[in-house]
């Protein structure tokens, strides 16, 4: 009779992890991922500041004194450095950062995917694309042809919701497989 119980007590909490989707450990870890990624973004936001603030001003001297390689060198770095950096981390782009798991509800194609806190998509750590927030809505687009998926946001029960350029139903829910 012990046994029957523990056996229940096993199916029960596989299928609430199943019909919640994303186990208590697994919500633990993206929350800890998710604040990391915000500490590092909180730390690095001075000093990236401070270090734009005097490639500028090197780069009004380089202008001044006719030294025209730094001044492209220096110009070609603060591109690189704005082009990273995001103005700001609004609540949208913190709510999408971090690891999903990908459905095409239509084909039912399916895999992990990570929406990286650099603007870059990624699949087992490649780079598959960008991704960008506009509005209401988190766009993602392949460098593969350039289509793009179009999610809804804000990001509700862990859960995005989209179509394709095909008008595929995709559905991200947060976590790895």
């Amino acid at each position: 009779m012990k046994t029957l119980s523990l056996i229940g007590i096993a199916l029960v909490l596989a299928v609430s992890d199943v019909s919640y989707g994303i186990s208590d450990t697994a919500r633990e870890f993206e929350k800890v991922t998710l604040e990391r990624e915000r500490a590092l973004a909180a730390a690095a936001e001075p000093i990236n500041r401070r270090y734009q603030t005097s490639l500028e001003a090197l780069l009004k001297r380089a202008t001044v004194t006719n030294d025209l390689d730094t001044a492209v060198r220096i110009k070609q770095v603060l591109e690189k450095l704005s082009a990273k950096t995001p103005a700001t981390l609004s609540p949208a782009i913190v709510s999408v950062v971090g690891p999903w798991k990908f459905r095409n509800n239509s084909d039912g194609h399916a895999g992990s995917v990570e929406v990286n806190a650099d603007g870059s998509y990624s699949v087992d750590g490649k780079i598959i694309g960008k991704w960008e927030i506009k509005a209401d809505k988190l766009i993602v687009t392949l460098n593969e042809g350039g289509h793009q998926d179009t999610y809804e946001l804000p990001v509700r029960s862990d859960k995005l919701e989209g179509r394709n350029r095909l008008g595929h139903a995709l559905t991200l829910r947060r976590g790895s497989n």
